[in-house]
């Protein structure tokens, strides 16, 4: 469906890839977060937005060209009106995007939007190659890889607690970003852990104290949560959910992780129950839960369990219209995939912290049940 309007305003049209500049509009509903420019600005403005839209003009202005081209309608209001402004733009955000082997997705929808790189570089259309290619320091700065994010993780001798020491983070230890993107980061990548570039040996004492800790999946979670305590964005699509949403802190080898190390950003860390397992979504593990059989999720998609998959819903609730991220303008439908939809997991007593309301569009049953768009301040503060 079409969100309900914004505000509605008698206007004539600056720009627009259809309808002549001059066109007269008596009245249009303006419907899916539209910015507006004070009145004050305008003088100021429409040469920046002509340069946008028009590549005669790129030449002079460098700074407007971008590979997808598309015009941004303009209209420019002829008469008062009224509107709620929910948020004042000041600046430029900042973002940046995990790569995490779908960066793609989320590059598409930057290079649609014409958002550049830190370094004034357009983001890649195709995914990060090489090692070298990507990160800060390569022609690619914003496109942050798994070591990038964790950081310095030590050595098997001196593991690293530091959970502000990635890329995330300036060298003053403040957000280096407004936002980070994770389109498709698996679970299997999220529990990895690697010890000199390889497989960890089966205990610490095996490990050469010297050798360094290269890759681990819980320390990209642990400075996620980190970044979250600043006023800034997390964006996550699809098995990013659940590989952030599902982690929990492993003390054992060669995770070693402390409570910084939970995932659980709006859901509840829920409580296995013991064998012999009633939902057949779940299988009895011997020792899974701290050396005591429990059940434990079936799927490895799934490990946590405390947002497990959903299916796919025919129709959706628009809860909320009023937050920006759930502003639509046009038809919408809900997709496939191996994500479609989360649900709360009832087997594991899971609910939305603080009993939050984060449900932003959700199947007819929910919320809770084939939830598809979600959002919230971390641990529902």
């Amino acid at each position: 469906p079409t969100a309900s309007p914004d505000f509605t305003a008698s206007t004539t049209v600056v720009w627009d890839a259809t309808a002549p500049r001059g066109t007269a509009i008596a009245s249009h509903a303006y419907r899916g977060g539209p910015f507006v420019i004070a009145a004050a600005d305008a003088a100021a403005a429409k040469p920046i937005i002509d340069a946008w839209n028009d590549r005669a003009l790129w030449p002079a202005q460098p700074w407007a060209q971008r590979s997808v081209f598309s015009i941004v309608t303009v209209h420019e209001a002829t008469a008062a009106f009224q509107a709620t402004v929910l948020r004042d733009l000041r600046a430029a955000p900042t973002i940046a995007v995990f790569s995490d082997g779908n960066e793609d997705i989320a590059t598409s929808y930057l290079r649609a939007a014409g958002i550049a790189q830190s370094n004034g570089r357009e983001f890649p259309a195709n995914k990060c190659g090489a090692a070298g290619t990507c990160g800060p320091g390569t022609a690619n700065p914003d496109m942050l890889t798994v070591p990038g994010v964790a950081g310095d993780m030590g050595t098997c001798g001196a593991p690293s607690s530091d959970h502000k020491n990635g890329a995330l983070f300036t060298a003053d230890g403040v957000p280096a970003y407004c936002q980070i993107m994770s389109m498709h980061w698996n679970v299997t990548d999220r529990e990895t852990v690697q010890c000199g570039g390889g497989n960890c040996p089966a205990t610490q004492a095996q490990c050469a104290a010297a050798t360094p800790i290269t890759y681990h999946g819980h320390e990209v979670v642990a400075e996620v949560r980190e970044f979250l305590k600043y006023p800034v964005h997390f964006f996550a699509e699809c098995q990013a959910v659940n590989a952030y949403e599902n982690t929990s802190p492993n003390a054992a080898w060669p995770f070693l992780d402390d409570d910084g190390r939970d995932g659980h950003f709006l859901t509840t860390t829920g409580n296995p129950p013991a064998c012999p397992c009633t939902d057949a979504a779940f299988t009895c593990v011997t020792g899974g839960c701290n050396g005591a059989d429990c059940c434990l999720p079936r799927d490895p998609k799934a490990r946590g369990a405390d947002l497990p998959i959903g299916v796919r819903p025919a129709s959706v609730q628009v809860r909320r219209p009023d937050v920006p991220y759930n502003q639509l303008d046009g038809a919408f439908a809900t997709i496939g995939g191996s994500e479609p939809s989360y649900n709360l997991s009832t087997y594991l007593g899971t609910h939305y912290k603080n009993d939050r309301e984060v449900v932003l569009l959700t199947g007819p049953s929910g919320p809770g049940v084939d939830d598809v768009w979600m959002t919230g301040y971390a641990d529902g503060e």
